[in-house]
């Protein structure tokens, strides 16, 4: 699993991380993947990590941080994008359990 949400500065980094653990139809995905804006990524980390610290699975923290950008009125929730390896589903990942 990979997850953009990260800096403009970091973008090309991430791409070659989500490059090496995704499925080749991420690899072709990935090239088109655009940068986030600052306030958007700090919008999206906060929610994002807070909901797994909460025990929610991956699949429903990305759709809550998505959710808070456009509750902020942050036009940028299709920026970010959720990378899953084949094998594995985001719902059935918990990271933190309550």
């Amino acid at each position: 699993m990979a997850l953009i949400d990260t800096y403009r500065h970091n973008v090309t980094r991430k791409r070659d991380e989500i490059a090496k653990l995704t499925s080749d139809k991420a690899k072709e995905k990935d090239k088109i993947a655009k940068a986030i804006g600052d306030e958007a990524a700090l919008v999206f980390a906060s929610q994002f990590y807070s909901s797994i610290g909460f025990g929610k699975n991956i699949k429903t923290a990305f759709d809550q941080a998505k959710a808070a950008l456009m509750l902020e009125g942050i036009p940028e929730e299709t920026t970010p994008e959720l990378y899953v390896r084949d094998s594995l589903k985001a719902e059935d990942i918990v990271l933190v359990k309550p």
